[in-house]
Order: structure tokens, then C-alpha cells, then sequence
């Protein structure tokens, strides 16, 4: 789905987790009209 997980891990240091994951954003009349309320 577009999406990914990364790891970077050092001895001592410790580990970073990055999760990347795609976001499709859609603007309808109906969810515009109910935030300007």
C-alpha cells in the first residue's frame, strides 16, 4: 500500500523505528460545509 518500516539500530546507542505511511487527503463539499459551523 506505499508504506515502510526502517530500523537503525547501534551497540549501546539503541534503536530508531521510522514508519512511513501514506496519506491521501479528499475534500468534499459535505466535510467543508459542517467545519465552517
Amino acid at each position: 500500500c506505499g508504506g515502510s518500516i526502517r530500523l537503525k539500530t547501534a551497540p549501546g546507542e539503541g534503536s530508531v523505528f521510522t514508519i512511513t505511511l501514506p496519506v491521501k487527503r479528499e475534500v468534499s463539499a459535505t466535510s467543508s460545509s459542517k467545519e465552517a459551523e
